[in-house]
């Protein structure tokens, strides 16, 4: 039989079962036991975790969210859209041009406005006339020559083959519009194109402009409203987003880095 002998004295060598086991050592095996066992519930949890995010509930909760994020960019860009344009609107309607229509030799038409070389004013109550070399003169009266000044008499002096011409005239701008000739056969015909939309656009100008007060209120009322609802849908798209990435594994929540916060 094996005889077992126990020493308690500090600093010595136990002895075990005939075997000699160091104090220092024994502290190691201890360490190095405790170390597996954290290292084996580890995995253990890093497994248990890696199932539970593949479950089938996981999965479809992913599907979920994915589902979500899109709905909630797609109303986000929308309202974006929607509030830019009915902003817009507004301030078409409330700025003194309105918006462009058309712009030839040197003159811009607006919704309300228009620009030429010799000066800028209302489009109301204005006329459009198409000339060429031979007509021209004949076109800028007595009246035009007054308010456009030696502009109006420099203007058809203007070397070239076949020039095209537009007159303008009105109780707040009167100007010349002028297209080269030359090896452009366009310029006639252009030339009469664009004095139409003069006159459309100057009749159509005095057609509106009784309703454009009322016309103002109401584009604002639809900015107002498109601002406001537009703001509760997005953030209700947004909740509703978050709430289901909240649900989701970490390690499929962490791929959704633009939750609303």
């Amino acid at each position: 039989m094996t005889s077992m002998t126990l020493t308690t004295v500090p600093g010595r060598a136990e002895l075990i079962g005939g075997t000699q086991v160091g104090g220092q050592g024994s502290a190691v095996v201890v360490v190095a036991v405790v170390a597996v066992v954290a290292s084996i519930g580890s995995w253990y949890l890093w497994q248990r975790s890696r199932k539970e995010a593949r479950s089938p509930e996981a999965v479809g909760l992913l599907r979920q969210a994915k589902a979500a994020r899109k709905k909630y960019h797609e109303m986000q860009k929308g309202y974006d859209q929607e509030t830019k344009q009915r902003a817009r609107a507004v301030a078409l309607l409330e700025s003194q041009q309105g918006a462009t229509l058309a712009s030839l030799g040197g003159v811009t038409l607006y919704e309300r406005w228009v620009t030429t070389p010799q000066g800028s004013g209302s489009i109301l109550g204005v006329h459009a006339e198409a000339a060429d070399e031979s007509s021209v003169k004949q076109r800028i009266t007595a009246t035009r020559i007054v308010a456009l000044g030696v502009f109006a008499l420099a203007a058809p002096k203007k070397k070239g083959v076949g020039n095209a011409y537009v007159v303008i005239d009105g109780p707040h701008v009167s100007g010349v519009a002028t297209m080269a000739g030359g090896d452009n056969q366009a310029a006639g015909p252009s030339a009469y194109a664009f004095a139409a939309k003069i006159n459309n656009a100057a009749r159509a100008a005095e057609a509106a402009e009784p309703t454009r007060p009322a016309c103002i209120e109401q584009a604002q009322a639809d900015l107002n409203h498109a601002l406001n609802y537009g703001a509760v849908l997005v953030s209700d798209a947004g909740q509703a987003y978050k709430n289901l990435v909240t649900q989701l594994p970490p390690e499929f929540a962490a791929k959704f880095g633009d939750v609303p916060g």
